[in-house]
């Protein structure tokens, strides 16, 4: 995935290094704390690698035993202030592209064909899993400073991932859009880039296992449309995960209070949501407005 989510954030290390350090210095190995903590040796490690958040109950239940070990004092609540900073860390595109555009897609794209669901609410452009080459080569050459060959090498990589189409999670890959991000064009548009677009979309409608919904401006909305986001269900041994666009990077939420919230979120305004046969007549009916409008 984007070194956002490939690799632990610092948040994430930090944490993970002082759980490893306090456990050191109460002189436990991982499977005699794991067996204190009555969880599998393998959790324990993947704590204190920063491969995963750990609840709070499992912090106060690691610092106590390593406190019953060591017979010292220690406090938890350091430890479960880092633990907040770690659930929803702020990442820069500077460090998502380091490794160029191409890199940040298969990395993506890894993360999508681990999950056993996706969720993608978009308000501002048509979800990269669902772009045109001409679409989605205009977004990388307007959002980022990348030569036109690293361009075309994302854009490989973006098609690329878009394999998951054809092959969804076990529980599906859904995707809400507001008007809003089907009606944007980019300068320089003539018609013809968006009009590929929402063809594109009108050909996807149909592909089992995918769920694609959109939130016309006529119809009431039981929510704000805020920011966009993805919502990543992953197996067991990984932290679900939700990933914020804005303008300066992405910030990456792993705490489970806070996914539900975005699960809620999701949820109010997918209620509202056309789909179907009706979300197939207004994107016909936005096509033939582009159609007129560029006679």
């Amino acid at each position: 995935m984007s070194p956002a989510t490939d690799e632990p954030t610092a948040a994430l290390r930090n944490l993970g290094a002082q759980l490893k350090d306090l456990r050191a210095r109460a002189g436990l190995d991982q499977a005699t704390l794991a067996s204190v903590l009555g969880v599998a040796q393998p959790q324990i490690s993947r704590l204190e690698n920063g491969r995963r958040l750990p609840p709070v109950p499992v912090i106060r239940e690691w610092v106590r035993a390593c406190a019953a070990a060591d017979g010292s004092e220690f406090d938890a609540e350091p430890l479960i202030a880092l633990r907040e900073a770690a659930g929803g860390e702020r990442v820069s595109w500077q460090r998502i592209h380091r490794n160029g555009l191409a890199a940040d897609q298969h990395s993506l794209g890894g993360v999508e064909a681990q999950a056993q669901e996706i969720r993608v609410f978009q308000s501002s452009v048509i979800p990269g899993q669902l772009q045109t080459a001409s679409y989605a080569q205009r977004l990388f050459e307007l959002g980022t400073s990348k030569t036109p060959d690293e361009v075309v090498a994302g854009v490989q990589a973006r098609l690329e991932r878009q394999a998951i189409l054809y092959h969804p999670p076990e529980h599906g890959c859904r995707f809400l859009i507001s008007e809003a991000a089907l009606r944007w064009r980019p300068t320089g548009d003539d018609g013809t880039l968006i009009a590929a677009q929402l063809d594109r979309l009108l050909a996807l409608l149909d592909l089992p296992g995918i769920d694609i919904g959109l939130l016309p401006w006529e119809e009431p909305q039981p929510a704000t449309h805020r920011h966009p986001f993805v919502l990543y269900r992953l197996p067991d041994d990984q932290d679900d995960m939700v990933i914020v666009e804005t303008i300066d990077g992405e910030n990456v939420v792993r705490d489970a209070d806070l996914i539900a919230l975005y699960v809620s979120w999701y949820d109010r305004l997918a209620s509202a949501a056309w789909t179907g046969q009706r979300a197939r007549d207004f994107l016909h009916r936005l096509l033939e407005e582009v159609q007129i409008t560029n006679r």
